[in-house]
């Protein structure tokens, strides 16, 4: 769009500029390693000997796997972030953790996110099995001259080790930038007289004003997530009624029978269906939402059973032990309530010890206490409720005034679990998740 060249240079810096952001390294991690030209089994890598390797180690021949392994303590100083890794050890690799597939490490999905809330001196053991290659990959190139050669044979070690590390995530700041950057990319591509496109402009104009890269943390994601707020109406926008409508379906494109063996092409597709069943994960409750618009459902998950020791109250209510953003609390499980609900001591503490910020605040509530009055509070989001192993991301609650308010874990939690059983006899919380 023709806005003069400085604010054009103006809003694409600050495009730019996100990237830069969100992530920040904590340590450097360490790994060992073997390799093998076999497709084994984790379990048996698992129990491979790995030794030193590192970086600046070269490794690979063709067809070459080699397993990698390597651990992370969370220090306290990242307890309740958001903590991902990144492995350097080659380009292609299928992740565990903590002997679960976890994702996979590639030219497009460098991290891999081991806690959205950790929780100091968590240990986490990792493994990857890495892919060397198979030389120069020349699809797309043109003709081949007479006597060249087409695909010349690869080095003796094809692959280089890098410098592996683990840090903080900045999930809120990489949402904001998703917002800006498809603002900004709808500019370059609508037409540039349109009413749509000119309020687009203004409110990135506006937003550049707001947020400042050049301020520490966490007053820059602060900054930030403030002139988010003036992108939320221009993206909630819908097109006319004599509009066409479109439905978008993404697609992961697989080679499964090209230049390789049939044991990469098993590999490919493991890699490929481990990020997409960790996006689902993450984003599970927008993913059931899109799937019923086509009357589809999620597939069935195989049942896993967690049981806890609970202790019973007088009046029929239950104290759990959960970690709540990596924070270990006891809540109450009452079969009566229907929400989640925290003090404001609790909330207080949280924010203070950084279990809880501002991105996570949604707003004012109000909620009927014992007798009957109607009081507010404030809704917020806990990222990362944990009751033993079973798991629950973005669960919303309230923060009660009253500092003597019980720590409820409401039936709305609760259901999002699964299937749930009190065993009295033993004061046992059974969860068949």
């Amino acid at each position: 769009m023709n806005i003069g060249s400085q604010w054009n240079d103006r809003l694409r810096i600050w495009a730019e500029q996100f990237p830069k952001y969100y992530y920040r390294k904590a340590a450097a991690l360490s790994v060992s390693y073997f390799t093998t030209m076999e497709h084994i089994p984790f379990e048996q890598a698992a129990q491979g000997h790995y030794a030193p390797a590192p970086v600046g180690m070269k490794w690979g021949r063709t067809w070459e796997y080699g397993w990698f392994r390597t651990q992370v303590v969370i220090p306290e100083d990242l307890a309740g972030k958001r903590v991902v890794f990144t492995l350097n050890t080659a380009e292609e690799m299928l992740v565990w953790v903590n002997g679960r597939e976890s994702g996979a490490i590639d030219k497009r999905h460098r991290f891999i996110t081991l806690s959205r809330a950790a929780r100091a001196g968590d240990t986490y053991e990792i493994y990857a099995e890495c892919y060397a290659g198979h030389g120069i990959r020349n699809e797309g190139a043109g003709p081949v001259g007479w006597g060249e050669e087409s695909v010349p044979e690869p080095p003796i070690h094809q692959v280089t080790v890098g410098q592996s590390h683990f840090g903080v995530w900045n999930e809120a700041l990489f949402q904001a930038a998703m917002d800006y950057l498809t603002l900004y990319s709808l500019v370059q591509k609508l037409p540039e007289k349109s009413l749509r496109t000119m309020k687009i402009v203004e409110g990135l104009k506006k937003f550049t004003y707001i947020a400042d890269f050049e301020l520490p943390e966490p007053e820059m994601t602060a900054s930030i997530l403030e002139a988010g707020k003036l992108l939320k109406p221009l993206l909630e926008c819908r097109n006319g009624s004599t509009a066409p409508e479109y439905t978008v379906f993404g697609q992961s494109h697989l080679d499964l029978a090209w230049l390789w063996p049939v044991e990469e092409t098993m590999r490919k597709a493991a890699r490929t269906y481990a990020n997409q069943l960790a996006l689902m994960e993450e984003y599970e409750a927008k993913h059931t939402e899109y799937l019923k618009q086509f009357e589809l459902s999620m597939p069935e998950k195989e049942e896993t059973v967690t049981e806890i020791a609970v202790k019973r109250n007088p009046g029929g209510t239950f104290e759990i032990p959960c970690d709540i953003n990596g924070l270990a609390l006891q809540m109450v499980f009452d079969t009566g309530a229907s929400d989640v609900t925290i003090s404001s001591v609790e909330a207080d503490f949280m924010f203070k010890n950084g279990y809880l910020s501002e991105k996570d605040i949604k707003g004012k509530t109000y909620y009927q206490i014992a007798n009957g009055q109607i009081s507010e509070g404030t809704t917020i989001t806990l990222r990362e409720v944990k009751i033993g192993d079973a798991v629950l991301h973005n669960v919303d609650a309230s923060v009660v005034k009253s500092q003597m308010a019980p720590l409820l874990l409401g039936q709305s939690a609760m259901e999002r679990f699964g299937a749930i059983t009190i065993d009295n006899q033993n004061n046992k919380l059974i969860i068949k998740h």
